[in-house]
């Protein structure tokens, strides 16, 4: 079966989100401000791409920032606002 490329439809993904774009959306619905670490941490833990490398920037796992409860729920709704997750 050969199929005509011109008839195949290509699927455009939305862009991804900046940190930037992900802090000022936090900042402006929950009032908080959140650190590109925050938002790097959770991407790692959800297995998304991140923009910002721990290995680049040399910091063990132990070194890590942990985000504190509030910030990691606004994040995660700014991930689903952006379509990050579902």
């Amino acid at each position: 079966m050969d199929v005509d490329m011109k008839d195949l439809k290509s699927e455009k993904l939305p862009p991804k989100p900046t940190y930037k774009q992900i802090q000022a959306y936090v900042l402006e619905k929950y009032g908080l401000k959140v650190s590109p670490l925050f938002i790097a941490t959770l991407q790692d833990e959800l297995g998304l791409e991140k923009q910002f490398s721990y290995e680049k920037e040399g910091m063990a796992a132990k070194n890590r920032p942990r985000c504190p409860k509030d910030k990691h729920d606004a994040i995660i709704e700014a991930f689903k606002h952006f379509k990050m997750i579902s």
